[in-house]
């Protein structure tokens, strides 16, 4: 958990000097695919007419293909698990539910209890509360 809040080198979520290379291949290998739609949209007699409808599906088309290269991507190159300079190995889908993320010698946040009032108008909302309406819950 705190390595998504970690923004210095070598971090977890850091990647190649801050960007997610494999992610931004996928989107630029999947744009291509609409390339020759957005041609045909705007001058039809330069490409065929099958350009016109991958401009019509492109959305669908564009993502289809990104979410294909990702997953290759991924499947070739498998994504960093634990950060640097931590032993832990993951042998399980959720090995870490158990300590909400958080790494040996990690400093664990701790998020204090407060009330939150129900039924309140937010001041100078012009309507008035009664007090009968008003129930404090414990969160």
């Amino acid at each position: 958990m705190p390595s998504l809040f970690n923004p210095a080198a070598g971090s977890l979520y850091y990647y190649t000097k801050g960007w997610n290379l494999k992610a931004l291949g996928s989107w630029v290998a999947a744009a291509v695919f609409g390339i020759p739609g957005l041609v045909g949209a705007y001058h039809p007699s330069w490409v065929g007419h099958a350009a016109g409808d991958i401009y019509k599906m492109g959305w669908f088309i564009c993502f289809a293909a990104s979410m294909a290269f990702y997953f290759a991507a991924n499947h070739i190159l498998p994504a960093q698990v634990v950060p640097e300079g931590y032993t832990t190995d993951p042998k399980e889908f959720e090995s870490f539910a158990s300590t909400d993320g958080y790494l040996g010698g990690d400093p664990v946040i701790e998020f204090r209890d407060y009330e939150v009032q129900v039924g309140e108008e937010p001041a100078g909302s012009g309507a008035s509360a009664h007090s009968g309406d008003i129930a404090a819950e414990k969160v």
